[in-house]
């Protein structure tokens, strides 16, 4: 098993790989721009599942493209980028057309319910307290559709859960008192460190079909790599989660009007 020391220096030679080896400046533009058409394309037309399924046309061809040429750790950062990009692009556009975003986004106004009421209440039907079972099966799901799919169907079904957790973020923005609260403490950090783990999660099972698909070798160490750095950020998920929630959320509800009966459909 690689050591935290091996892991930390893998982590840092990724990140300067993805400018140095895979020569990825274009592709990040157009991930960039991708993740905001997509996004204003899919919540306009207004029909759910269509989203997603825009999100995956337009950016599993970059993914098979940077396998071709460089690391899956590489592959990793740049489905990151365009996750942060997507979060982006989502939250702005939920902000500008709230109606049609709760239309448009798939599992959205579900999860904004959950959270909004254990914003106001406490009652935890979003299930941030426990941080286990349902977190641990989004995480199966995406390992299984990304190993039977060389990546597109756990792109596309991780591609609506961030949707919907964007969307969520675009309805804090609406009922903020104070902004800069929403822009610090609205996506949880718990997120953030699950974020990471599916990005490795999904890359390192869908090596195998992928690196098939593509005549190139699988390479054992990248991907024993890619599992500790998945396991080591979906365990720091779930300590961030069980330790800070109660916290997070006495800092972030003072912030929010509880006001409107619909809180995540404005």
């Amino acid at each position: 098993m690689p050591s935290a020391g091996r892991v930390a220096r893998r982590l840092g030679q990724t990140a300067a790989a993805l400018w140095r080896n895979l020569r990825l400046p274009g592709a990040l533009w157009y991930l960039a721009a991708a993740a905001f058409v997509t996004s204003a394309v899919g919540i306009l037309v207004g029909r759910k599942y269509f989203l997603p399924a825009l999100d995956v046309a337009a950016v599993f061809p970059i993914f098979l493209w940077a396998r071709s040429r460089r690391n899956i750790q590489s592959v990793t950062l740049a489905v990151l980028f365009w996750a942060g990009c997507k979060a982006v692009a989502v939250a702005t556009l939920t902000v500008l057309f709230p109606a049609r975003a709760a239309g448009a986004v798939a599992f959205g106004p579900a999860y904004a319910e959950g959270m909004w009421l254990w914003l106001a209440t406490g009652v935890d039907l979003a299930g941030v307290g426990a941080a286990g079972t349902a977190r641990l099966l989004e995480a199966a799901v995406i390992a299984g559709l990304s190993l039977m799919t060389a990546g597109a169907a756990g792109l596309l079904y991780g591609a609506a859960l961030l949707n919907g957790q964007a969307y969520y973020l675009g309805t804090l923005f609406l009922r903020a008192t104070e902004p800069w609260k929403v822009v610090v403490f609205g996506w949880p950090l718990w997120e953030i460190f699950r974020a990471l783990g599916f990005a490795n999660l999904l890359v390192v099972a869908a090596e195998p079909l992928a690196a098939r698909l593509l005549g190139r070798p699988s390479r054992g160490r990248d991907v024993r790599d890619g599992l500790m750095i998945a396991a080591l950020m979906l365990a720091l998920a779930y300590v961030a989660q069980i330790s800070l929630a109660a916290w997070w959320r006495e800092l972030l509800a003072p912030a929010l009007i509880f006001e409107a009966p619909e809180l995540w459909v404005p």
